[in-house]
């Protein structure tokens, strides 16, 4: 019997590849996200905002290079860009042991590494969700999407929980290590992915990088739906950024949690996530992605907004039934976005739009830290959160006002007539 979304995809052989290598890359890339920051703070012994602006390098390409990024990502085979970047991410994050073993390690190497990292990371992570149409069926959309986001769900438990324990087993330097391996599981994985890719026909007419750029922006602003989306994108992640930077201070100080607890409060939000990722494809196709945005937004916005309630001892509960719930929903809302995304997107757009979303969700992350950083020290952090948990549920205003709340079904790509394609 075939399954509602159509034939399931464990027997896509080019998805299951995708899928498996990026699982590892995933996990991979949450361990260095710890290793970076404890290699400056326990062998570089550097202040807390040196550390600090490791995140920034890391973030500020999403910002400088995604648009365009788009716009060229487009003109070229997604599926080798993904191949190049992965080597070229594990040749980078190499050098980290290389100057270690030569004992030249210093923090402009760890900035440098975060900076190409970056660019790196917006460029595969713009090709990713566009090759996904090409290798699935419109509905199993919804399905491939959230495995995907189970993947980013795994990280996060696997460096929550593993990542600390490849630290003191194999040091930062072979923790990195670890994650260069990764990547090149990930580039393993793409190389086999064989068949017919679907790529959009050839335009009748190219345009210059600029306006490729321009033509995005138009089209996504042009669309109330799609619109909407990257609104309530960047006013969700600007908010939700503001909590993350104050997150563990919040648990260590506030809440007085042990190392392990705080551990154990961290993964539990992975464990939503991977909950959610479960439920989303049921959701989708019993109650459509329009309600399950709407409402999944409402969902994790106000559980968030709750964090603020923990209080020291078992009220740290709270923070773990928070991130439980809190990323279960995201996870559901994640899933249903983009599928409605990628589905309202004609082929030939797909490249720009997945930019267009990242330059304004990610640009926001750098501005989300240093507001919270700057506001948590003049109001406090439990205010900050509380403020930023209100602002992130601010962002269902964008979803309100769209068609979003009437919408009965997936609409046609509505940009089709604004991209001249060969027939």
């Amino acid at each position: 019997m075939t399954p509602p979304g159509g034939p399931s995809l464990w027997r896509n052989r080019n998805f299951v590849l995708l899928w498996g290598g990026q699982t590892v890359s995933e996990a991979g890339t949450a361990v260095t996200t710890f290793a970076l920051p404890y290699l400056a703070v326990v062998t570089l012994h550097r202040s807390t905002l040196e550390v600090a602006a490791l995140q920034v390098f890391a973030t500020l390409p999403f910002i400088l290079f995604a648009l365009p990024a788009g716009a060229l990502i487009e003109r070229a085979s997604k599926r080798r860009v993904m191949i190049w970047t992965d080597l070229a991410r594990a040749l980078v994050l190499l050098t980290v042991p290389l100057a270690a073993g030569m004992h030249a390690l210093g923090m402009p190497q760890l900035y440098l590494v975060a900076t190409v990292s970056g660019v790196l990371s917006v460029l595969f992570g713009i090709a990713y969700p566009t090759l996904v149409p090409a290798l699935v069926e419109p509905a199993q959309l919804a399905d491939g999407n959230s495995k995907l986001q189970i993947s980013t769900s795994v990280a996060q438990i696997t460096g929550a929980s593993v990542g600390g324990v490849l630290l003191a087993a194999l040091g930062a330097v072979g923790a990195v290590v670890v994650d260069a391996c990764s990547f090149v599981v990930s580039c393993a994985s793409l190389v086999g992915v064989r068949g017919d890719m679907r790529r959009p026909a050839a335009r009748t007419a190219r345009l210059s990088v600029r306006e490729d750029i321009a033509e995005g922006l138009r089209v996504i602003w042009r669309d109330r739906i799609l619109r909407a989306l990257l609104l309530n994108g960047g006013t969700s992640v600007l908010f939700s950024t503001m909590t993350s930077a104050l997150f563990v201070l919040f648990l260590v100080r506030d809440l007085h949690g042990a190392p392990t607890v705080v551990g154990v409060v961290q993964a539990a939000g992975g464990v939503g996530g991977v909950l959610g990722g479960v439920l989303a494809p049921r959701l989708v196709r019993r109650f459509g992605n329009a309600r399950v945005i709407l409402h999944a937004k409402l969902w994790f916005s106000g559980a968030f907004a709750l964090l603020p309630c923990a209080t020291p001892g078992w009220g740290l509960l709270v923070a773990g039934a928070v991130g439980f719930a809190g990323f279960a929903g995201v996870v559901v809302f994640n899933t249903a976005a983009i599928s409605l995304r990628q589905q309202m997107c004609p082929p030939e757009l797909q490249g720009r739009m997945n930019a267009t979303f990242r330059w304004v969700v990610w640009g926001g992350m750098p501005l989300g830290a240093m507001l919270g950083g700057l506001l948590g020290t003049r109001l406090g952090v439990r205010e900050t959160i509380l403020l930023a948990g209100l602002g992130s549920l601010s962002g269902a205003f964008w979803l309100w006002r769209s068609p979003l709340r009437t919408l009965s079904r997936t609409p046609e790509p509505a940009a089709e007539q604004a991209v001249p394609v060969s027939r």
